[in-house]
């Protein structure tokens, strides 16, 4: 909708749709200025925080610039701020003239959430305007959003400290520190005065520092600086007078750069050698997204070990807009890539990948989905390389040898190829052999164009069937959702032979047109054709008929990077009831007329989108026999803070009077679920239903584990154990916040009253009290998702 007043002034604009209108916004209209005003492109903002207090006054300054570049010394420019909260409502702003080309800008947030910071002069919007910045209780960053990448101890202290204050700056902006103090031996939260934390920075000029506490989290603090001159800041903190090593961090001026925090990083693996250069590139873009020909610009790389022991780095000037970049790590685990230029992170920054001893991944993360055969050998392939990818991000595929009888085969990577048949010829391929696991392989390639390749592997010259691989161009900037915010919902983990099976897509973007990818492979390559519908709202429907029992692997991945659930696993079954193994009865319930043996994940924790089994077996309450009933005598009653669709029942074709009842509510909370039986009704179950928030610091309970907890513990006396929450990485998170549930049930189906304490360093203590002798069954699940060893049997004595 265009729009294009004749007269300037203030203009009530709103939406209507279907003759409801939105509420009004006041817009400014300008007359054009005078020759010699401020240029909007050439203006800039200083002193804007990302994160302020609500309902406290918060200030930054407009400076403005003149058509040249210059500062402009004198004021009288017209400049229009508006600060809007999400809802629409505007926050109060004061501009006050300083007569000497700058603007002071107060204005007060009254609540909590995202802030939209709109500045133009004489209605034409400033470069990079709408500024985006967020409103917290304390003005502190929410935890779950801070990035703890260096682990450094002081002789009484463990500090959690990351932020881009200490990678590199740019002059108008602050310098943000994040830190987290725990106590080097029980690795607990320590709360420290404010009075005893510092930050040191000395450099070219005398810098204001700010430290605020987070409310929330004791020990977390959010340290500033503000240095006014360019150069080298060594940067230290200091907890109780104890203080960590320097940090070098380079500051740059604050004139508008002429390349684009849009810049990428190409060809970096995201698991390298330990004392081996690796390299990779970083390609600059002019601010308008068009290639950049020449170099010269002022980049900085920081490659980082958690202990905060930065790799040496070489940088090389290709002077065409390219910069090749290598380095060498030293020690293993993870690593941090921070990648900036002249002090603004790329919008992808930072970047994690691993060191290990031989580039391999650790054999744990590997995925092998996929049985293929040559004549000789049994080959068991997986890896994203083999499904898709996106330009500039190495494709991987990992392979192990196998003979006929499955058993590994040492064979030299000589024999080991990879042959591709596509727009371009590749031929950076790299078989990289694992040092730990014989027989087994990293395959990598990286074609330079788009488009589908065709790819075969070769061991000892023998060849597999061929495989097409969709390569995506990499997508222009804000045109392609987020990867790790994409989720799948609405699919089952057990689904029907022969009969449509369906779920969405959500992108959690308000548009459609992504370019996504989705495969569905059975366990020998088989590919499962899928029908994918764009809604036009950011969701996509997804339908697949399987055609033979047995596991498959579902895949999703935008622009040719995979999703963070990705690979999914689901089961075929000839009814879509899961096999007898894969169901756990461990309670049992009784009505008038039976008796019932119920389990499942439904019963007990559940994430929003995934839906949730109810296992049921009907007997007989006298003869103790099983009884079969209809289907439609089957039933859940599920009461809670929103709307649930009718239950799903699926009797087992092979078990009698065995039932699987799926249900998925919509809002999260806590749901009572009972179990309905021709008309019999059980005594309800709270069920906590859990929407997982996508995060840098998010838990992931694949990697998630249970520390301490016994097989036998005491009637009548406290029994602990801890829940050590990991990140996708399989790093321990060093935060705390995420909704861990535990259920403590008796084999009578009664519950025990638990006690879960967040120690807010990632670890989460928990304490039940058995009252009687018995087995009893331990659920934990991190986000509504269960711990891939829960539940735990043990018995109390």
């Amino acid at each position: 909708l265009r729009y294009s007043p004749d007269v300037p002034g203030v203009y009530q604009v709103s939406v209507v749709v279907d003759d409801t209108p939105t509420k009004k916004f006041d817009v400014p209209w300008r007359v054009k200025p005078p020759k010699g005003s401020a240029d909007p492109k050439k203006s800039g903002v200083c002193g804007l925080l990302p994160v302020v207090a609500a309902d406290s006054p918060a200030t930054f300054t407009i400076t403005a610039g003149t058509p040249d570049g210059e500062d402009k010394l004198s004021g009288g420019d017209v400049f229009d701020v508006n600060v809007r909260n999400e809802d629409g409502t505007e926050c109060p702003v004061k501009i006050d003239d300083l007569g000497n080309g700058e603007y002071l800008v107060e204005y007060t947030p009254a609540k909590e959430g995202e802030l939209e910071v709109d500045i133009a002069v004489a209605g034409d919007p400033l470069l990079n305007s709408p500024f985006h910045v967020k409103s917290t209780s304390d003005g502190v960053d929410p935890e779950p959003e801070m990035v703890f990448d260096l682990n450094l101890d002081t002789p009484k202290y463990k500090l959690n400290i990351g932020g881009p204050g200490l990678k590199q700056g740019k002059l108008g902006k602050p310098g943000k520190v994040y830190l987290k103090v725990k106590d080097k031996a029980t690795k607990k939260p320590v709360s420290v005065p404010i009075e005893n934390v510092a930050l040191n920075v000395k450099g070219p000029s005398d810098v204001a520092v700010q430290t605020l506490p987070s409310k929330k989290h004791p020990g977390t603090f959010v340290l500033m600086y503000f240095p006014e001159e360019p150069g080298k800041y060594d940067v230290s903190v200091a907890v109780d007078g104890e203080t960590s090593s320097p940090k070098e961090v380079p500051w740059y001026s604050a004139s508008p750069l002429s390349v684009s925090p849009n810049s990428f990083v190409k060809n970096l693996d995201p698991v390298v050698p330990v004392n081996a250069p690796s390299t990779f590139t970083v390609v600059a873009k002019s601010p308008d997204g068009s290639d950049k020909i020449v170099g010269g610009d002022p980049l900085d790389v920081k490659i980082s070990s958690a202990d905060g022991t930065e790799c040496p780095v070489k940088i090389d000037d290709l002077a065409n807009g390219e910069y090749q970049v290598e380095f060498k790590s030293t020690i293993e685990g993870p690593l941090t890539v921070d990648v900036a230029f002249g002090g603004e992170p790329l919008v992808s920054s930072p970047i994690h990948i691993q060191a290990t001893p031989d580039g391999v991944e650790p054999k744990s993360e590997m995925a092998f989905d996929v049985l293929l055969d040559t004549v000789k050998f049994k080959l068991s392939v997986g890896g994203p390389g083999l499904k898709y990818g996106q330009i500039g991000k190495p494709g991987r595929i990992f392979l192990k040898v196998l003979d006929k009888a499955k058993k590994p085969v040492d064979i030299s990577p000589e024999k080991v190829n990879l042959f591709l048949k596509g727009p371009q010829p590749v031929s950076n391929v790299k078989v990289v052999p694992s040092a730990q696991n014989p027989g087994t392989f990293v395959i990598k390639y990286s074609p330079e164009e788009p488009g589908n390749y065709e790819l075969t592997i070769t061991v000892d010259k023998q060849p597999t069937k061929p495989r097409t691989v969709t390569w995506h161009p990499r997508p222009l900037p804000g045109l392609a959702a987020d990867p790790h915010n994409v989720e799948i919902l609405g699919l089952p983990s057990t689904v029907p032979v022969s009969q449509p099976a369906t779920f969405t897509v959500s992108t959690k973007e308000p548009t459609g047109g992504e370019p996504l990818d989705v495969k569905i492979y059975s366990e020998n390559g088989t590919e499962t054709p899928a029908k994918v519908s764009d809604l036009g709202n950011g969701d996509y429907l997804v339908e697949f008929t399987p055609t033979v029992a047995g596991p498959l692997d579902v895949d999703v991945a935008i622009a040719g990077v995979p999703i963070s659930s990705a690979p999914t696993h689901l089961n075929v079954t000839p009814d879509g009831v899961e096999p007898v193994s894969a169901m756990d009865f461990d309670t049992t319930l009784e009505t008038p007329k039976y008796k019932l043996s119920v389990g499942g994940r439904g019963l007990k924790s559940g994430k929003i989108g995934k839906p949730s089994p109810v296992f049921l077996k009907v007997f007989d309450k006298h003869t103790k026999k099983p009884v079969q009933l209809p289907a439609e005598k089957i039933s859940l009653d599920v009461k809670g803070p929103g709307p649930i669709t009718r239950p799903k029942v699926l009797p087992s074709k092979t078990l009698p009077a065995t039932y699987v009842i799926r249900y998925c509510p919509e809002v999260p909370g806590t749901y009572e679920v009972a179990l309905v039986v021709d008309t019999d009704t059980t005594e309800p179950r709270e069920v906590p239903w859990r929407e997982q928030l996508p995060g840098v610091n998010r838990a992931d309970p694949s990697k998630s584990e249970v520390r301490g907890l016994e097989p036998a513990v005491a009637v009548d006396a406290p029994a602990t154990f801890t829940v050590i929450t990991k990140t996708p990485t399989g790093e321990a998170k060093p935060i705390g916040g995420d909704d861990v549930d535990v259920k403590v049930t008796t084999d009578s189906g009664a519950t025990l009253p638990v006690k879960v304490t967040d120690l807010d360093n990632g670890e989460y203590q928990v304490e039940f009290n058995p009252v009687k002798t018995g087995p009893l069954d331990v659920d934990v699940a991190v986000g509504g998702i269960p711990l891939l060893e829960s539940p735990f049997h043990i018995v109390a004595t």
